[in-house]
């Protein structure tokens, strides 16, 4: 009988470990709103939960970023707006200025207003910042460089570009024209297939095979402002049905430019192209300064052009061949490609004119957007030191208002994707918050009613091993009073 209770008192006391252990771990839920505390609670979820768990937190971090991002754009707009409506004032300026019937001291106060306007956009091109970061201050970049004298230009070899009948490939540039008329080649492939400028009368740029032909539109406008250039090559002959010329961002009429030479000669893309000139002749050196270069294999769209050209690439994009950012002397190729490019006869790095600012936007790595700004200071914007006696003002007034304009349209339409991405994210982060919840945690309910159960069976087990152990002592006093007698 002493062994049996002996046992049963063991029995009874890992009972009450048991519902001891239960009942803490009741507790702990009840705390704490989840079922998995610890990895002995469901070992197989806590390791889906874990991760789960961590796409959260990277996916609230993203949705951080986004907002920062907003954030800056919408700083940016705002002195961009600024600057529209101050150069939209020095263009009044300079019209008021035109007029004869001012006297001189009358006009010098005009030029004195137009002075200090300009001033102020280049304080507001120094001083706007978000978080420290200067958004308009200058490029961080570098360009290429020339003249229209010595064969100055680039060469770049080794471009894995398609060179099948009627396949396409897309050149995207920055370029700064210095004015010069004549023949000038700013991009080529290897003497045949260019992009160029040509007359002096009728000057014109687009497409060139060769042979004094232009296939493009009038130049008028393009010098001394910085111009973005996208151009779809076909293989063979080009005709406005099959190439495309887009400048700013807006796609381009294109016809036969030069009187006599309409274009006859089928080309091909090459594996090699030069910047800055035409080959080894000398005769076509390009007057100005080329950054970010890209190279596409296909015809990229106006929407995709529009969406990238203000901003850096990572170099990993799809059907991405080739992307130049000239910001040091290697002319290092961005992409996996690692076609570097060499100078030939003393080209040089200039000053670049965009600035990249990355945001990271989603919860992977190397997902992210780039906001692309310009430098908005009076010299970028080809506005330095002018005068009312230029015959050329208002020109160079209204370049300036297309460049800012231009920009505002790019930072809009970053904008609009941010807003998208942000509502993917807030969506995503709904439905990945319901799943962890669903996954650990626990049902207040349900831990209420095995809390009330737990207790009462400890109470209850409690209870029966006092009351055991109440018998053996009241056995073990009648014995030892028997031995006693």
């Amino acid at each position: 009988m002493t062994f049996m209770n002996v046992g049963l008192n063991h029995f009874q006391q890992n009972l009450i470990n048991k519902y001891t252990r239960l009942l803490n771990s009741n507790v702990e839920q009840a705390a704490t709103g989840k079922r998995i505390n610890r990895a002995v609670d469901d070992p197989a979820v806590l390791q889906v939960s874990t991760r789960l768990s961590s796409n959260v937190t990277s996916t609230k971090m993203a949705i951080q970023n986004v907002n920062s991002g907003m954030s800056l754009m919408k700083v940016a707009d705002g002195t961009l707006s600024q600057v529209q409506e101050m150069l939209q004032h020095v263009r009044e300026l300079a019209i008021k200025g035109s007029n004869s019937t001012y006297t001189p001291d009358q006009k010098q106060s005009i030029q004195n207003e137009m002075n200090l306007t300009l001033n102020s956009i280049n304080k507001l091109a120094e001083n706007t910042s978000y978080n420290g970061i200067s958004l308009f201050a200058g490029g961080t970049g570098a360009t290429v460089s020339g003249d229209s004298v010595a064969n100055q230009r680039i060469k770049i070899s080794g471009i894995p570009v398609n060179t099948a009948a009627g396949a396409k490939t897309t050149v995207e540039f920055w370029m700064k024209w210095d004015g010069t008329l004549g023949t000038e080649k700013p991009f080529g492939w290897n003497n045949q297939y260019d992009l160029g400028f040509q007359g002096t009368v009728n000057p014109a740029f687009g497409f060139n095979t060769g042979n004094q032909n232009i296939l493009g539109v009038q130049s008028v406008g393009m010098a001394n402002t910085w111009v973005h250039v996208a151009a779809v090559f076909t293989n063979g002959l080009p005709d406005s049905n099959n190439v495309e010329l887009y400048l700013n961002g807006e796609k381009q009429a294109i016809q036969d430019m030069v009187p006599g030479y309409p274009t006859t000669s089928s080309r091909t893309v090459t594996d090699t192209i030069y910047i800055g000139g035409w080959g080894n002749d000398n005769n076509y050196d390009f007057g100005g300064s080329i950054d970010d270069l890209r190279i596409w294999d296909g015809a990229r769209t106006q929407s995709q052009i529009q969406s990238e050209m203000t901003s850096s690439l990572s170099g990993n994009e799809k059907n991405l061949l080739g992307y130049w950012t000239f910001d040091d002397a290697s002319l290092k190729d961005e992409t996996k490609n690692g076609n570097n490019g060499q100078f030939i006869n003393g080209a040089s790095l200039g000053s670049g004119i965009s600035q990249g600012i990355r945001v990271h936007t989603d919860t992977t790595a190397g997902s992210s957007d780039n906001i692309g700004l310009y430098n908005l200071s009076t010299q970028s914007l080809n506005l330095n030191n002018i005068s009312l006696d230029d015959p050329d003002l208002v020109n160079k007034i209204d370049n300036a208002l297309n460049s800012v304009g231009t920009q505002r349209t790019s930072l809009g339409a970053k904008m609009n994707v941010f807003n998208f991405k942000l509502n993917d994210l807030n969506s995503s982060l709904s439905v990945q918050e319901k799943s962890l919840e669903n996954m650990v945690g626990a049902n207040m309910v349900e831990v209420s009613s095995e809390m009330s159960k737990n207790q009462l069976q400890l109470e209850t087990t409690n209870k029966m091993l006092s009351k055991d152990l109440k018998y053996s002592q009241e056995k073990m006093d009648i014995i030892l009073k028997s031995l006693k007698k």
